[in-house]
């Protein structure tokens, strides 16, 4: 049993999720080296700027009014000031924005200078800041500012993957979910099991998907309803000869005659006559063969066949029609118009005539017989479909001649058209598309 793999959506969603996760994480990057890095930068640069100029103010300020200027300092600016504290430990693991601090005081005052931290005093980081003889010791807030990624930011990009990723599986849902129902369809159809037609609505694309599937199955009950219809008109019309046959060899246990034998020989040729027209009207629903063969050529050649027989076909073609056509296909067409046409035609010669024009060429089978009305014209295209008097089944007709012709036009893509002769009669046109 073949292992089934992830659904169409699973693996979307999987596959939108991998891609945002390493947006998100780029953008992570992005941000903070193109804009937290240069911004704690210039903060670090400012925190030394200003630790400088106040260690050089204090200097420069009298003694009694220092405590002053320091208590200005912790209040505008979250900055204490003191004599150094020896012997504190440094910072170990700290943020890039401190070794900014450090670099840039040190490259201020000349000396090295290190950021400290002062058990006694929690929550505050401390550096010395040397001018000549003199060290003053200052402190700021360890939450003063930081090199981590702002909230802002983490949440404008949480929120934006996840705004993403679900509008993203909100449309792949909603293409998945025809195409789970064209799936199920299809499972379905393939074990010859009814469903409902499917909504042809939606993108274009799986509306067009929708309606080739319903089509399909219609197709589909339609070949099997013919089918079925054709099997049950051999076995009903094979009764009759078979009774026949049964009966007239009963009596020719008894009495051989001539007449018997005669009567059995067209029991049979009936019966071959109906199996060969009922695989020819199966043989018509196989797949179709490549144009191969000039189209003038396989007439004319069908034409010396009749004519050969003894039957009056005359024929009206133009060389320069070198139009290619599937050579069996067309054979049995053109076999089967005829046939209708030497058999209900009357005394008249059957006229073949072809058109070729730039999109496609046309062939019509005239013959001058009764033509059917045209209200049986659709019916006599169905299996097993006769017409009473002059094409009953009783001048030999099968019922079947027009419905193979109708079924290999199908398959090839030629129309075929049923309408009356210019002169009486009937004639039959089949429009066969040219090739660009």
């Amino acid at each position: 049993m073949r292992r089934r793999g992830p659904t169409l959506l699973g693996r979307t969603g999987l596959t939108i999720a991998a891609g945002l996760g390493m947006f998100v994480a780029f953008s992570l990057v992005v941000v903070r080296l193109a804009i937290l890095e240069p911004v704690t930068q210039l903060a670090a640069s400012d925190l030394a700027a200003l630790l400088e100029l106040s260690a050089k103010v204090w200097v420069e300020l009298p003694p009694w009014t220092r405590a002053d200027y320091e208590s200005e300092l912790r209040e505008a600016h979250g900055l204490r000031v003191r004599a150094p504290v020896t012997d504190l430990p440094r910072l170990g693991l700290r943020a890039d924005y401190l070794d900014h601090v450090e670099e840039d005081v040190a490259a201020r005052v000349g000396a090295e200078t290190w950021i400290v931290v002062d058990p006694a005093e929690p929550g505050w980081y401390w550096i010395d800041v040397p001018l000549g003889n003199l060290t003053l010791q200052f402190g700021f807030r360890e939450n003063r500012f930081g090199d981590e990624l702002p909230t802002a930011v983490i949440l404008i990009g949480v929120a934006g993957a996840l705004f993403v990723f679900a509008t993203s599986l909100f449309v792949v849902r909603r293409m998945t979910t025809p195409l789970r129902d064209v799936q199920d369809a299809l499972q379905k159809l393939g074990r010859g099991q009814p469903f409902e037609p499917l909504p042809e609505e939606g993108p274009s694309e799986l509306a067009a998907l929708a309606a080739r599937v319903n089509r399909a199955e219609r197709e589909i009950v339609a070949l099997l309803g013919g089918r079925t219809t054709l099997l049950a008109g051999v076995s009903h019309d094979l009764r009759t000869p078979l009774t026949r046959m049964r009966l007239a060899i009963e009596l020719i246990e008894d009495r051989p005659e001539a007449q018997l034998l005669d009567g059995l020989r067209r029991d049979i040729e009936e019966m071959e006559e109906l199996i060969e027209r009922a695989m020819e009207l199966g043989r018509g629903l196989e797949r179709p063969e490549r144009a191969s063969e000039p189209l003038v050529d396989i007439l004319r050649a069908v034409r010396d066949d009749y004519v050969r027989a003894g039957h009056a076909v005359d024929v009206d073609a133009p060389t320069g029609c070198v139009t290619p056509v599937p050579p069996k296909a067309f054979r049995r067409v053109l076999g089967n118009l005829l046939d209708n046409a030497v058999r209900y035609g009357g005394t008249g010669p059957v006229n073949v005539a072809v058109e070729c024009r730039t999109d496609r060429a046309i062939v019509r089978v005239t013959d001058h017989g009764p033509g059917i009305p045209p209200e049986e014209r659709e019916a006599v295209l169905q299996p097993f479909y006769r017409l009473e008097g002059s094409r009953s089944r009783s001048t030999g007709g099968s019922g079947l001649g027009l419905a193979v012709v109708k079924q290999i036009c199908d398959g090839n893509g030629w129309t075929m058209v049923l309408a009356d002769g210019p002169g009486g009669g009937l004639e039959v046109r089949v429009e066969m598309p040219r090739a660009a």
